[in-house]
């Protein structure tokens, strides 16, 4: 397992590894990255939400 990239977005510290994707076929990265920005894409929705409204 080796570190790929390392990088900072706001607050979060995200740190790319290789173990992720070895041994993986082209469909299953795919679906790992599908799966990566759905839930970064509901994170910054119901940021956005809770920043709109005041709350959760």
């Amino acid at each position: 397992m080796a570190l790929v990239k390392e990088y900072k977005l706001g607050n979060t510290k995200i740190e790319i590894y290789d173990d992720a994707y070895k041994d993986k076929t082209q469909e299953d990265i795919d679906r790992i990255l599908k799966r990566i920005a759905n839930i970064i894409s509901k994170s910054v929705y119901s940021a956005g939400y809770e920043e709109k409204t005041g709350g959760a």
